[in-house]
Formats: C-alpha cells, structure tokens, sequence
C-alpha cells in the first residue's frame, strides 16, 4: 500500500558513538639516486625506518618482554596552511625497488635507479577539539 502511495516508512536509524581510533597518515615518496652516494644515502634511509619501527626485546628478561619501537615527531615545511600531527609510531612501511615499474639497477653498484617507499604512521594520543582548537 505504501509503494502505491509513492512512500516509505521512516526506519528511524541511530547511531551510537562508541570512540575514535588513533589517526593515522600515509606517506608515499619516490627516490631517485643520481650517484652512488645518493644510493648510500636511500639504503641507509630505509635501513634506519625499518629499524626504527621494530620493538627491542626488554634487557635481562629472556625475551619476554618488548621495549616500544622508536617514536616521531612529524612537521611538514609547508607553514601554518596544514594540519599538525601527533607523536606517532611507524605501523607500516614498504619499498618497491623497482620504482619505475620495472627493475633498473646502476651497472657498477648494482643499486636500484628508483625506490618507492610508502609509510603508515599511527599517532599515540586521541584526538579532541581541544587538540585541535590548539592547532593540532
């Protein structure tokens, strides 16, 4: 009879609000090395995030116990026009050697021409209107 009538009944759907995750923010950077130094510079890049998002096992208790992985305070050099972050801990972090789609290594080094890298960051405190009416 409703169809006929050409209308619906109100399902009177609510939501409850049950919290916030932790924000997080992905990164995405293509790095080009134009010499063996600036290979160097990309390996030891990528070495110190992977070392950096890695736990350490707790000293003196068997390896039971993990310490937190590094922490990072990120600021963008665009000025006061974007967002500020929280501390946050790198949760994911990827490299494509093969940055142009296909694999392109230097001849006398053996490094790779291109590397993509992508990283997750997951901020370590909550986010409120008081963050943000603070500028966060």
């Amino acid at each position: 009879a409703l169809v006929g009538a050409k209308i619906a009944r109100n399902p009177h759907l609510a939501t409850v609000f049950q919290g916030v995750d932790f924000k997080t923010h992905n990164f995405e950077y293509k790095l080009i090395a134009k010499n063996q130094s600036e290979s160097d510079t990309i390996r030891k890049m990528i070495r110190n995030f992977k070392y950096a998002m890695a736990p350490n096992y707790q000293p003196g208790l068997n390896d039971h116990i993990f310490q937190y992985p590094n922490e990072f305070d990120i600021t963008l050099a665009a000025g006061e026009y974007l967002f500020k972050f929280g501390r946050s801990v790198l949760t994911d972090f990827t490299v494509n050697y093969t940055g142009e789609g296909v694999p392109a290594f230097y001849e006398d080094t053996g490094a790779p021409y291109s590397v993509s890298i992508g990283m997750t960051f997951k901020e370590t405190s909550i986010v409120t209107k008081k963050e943000i009416s603070q500028g966060r």
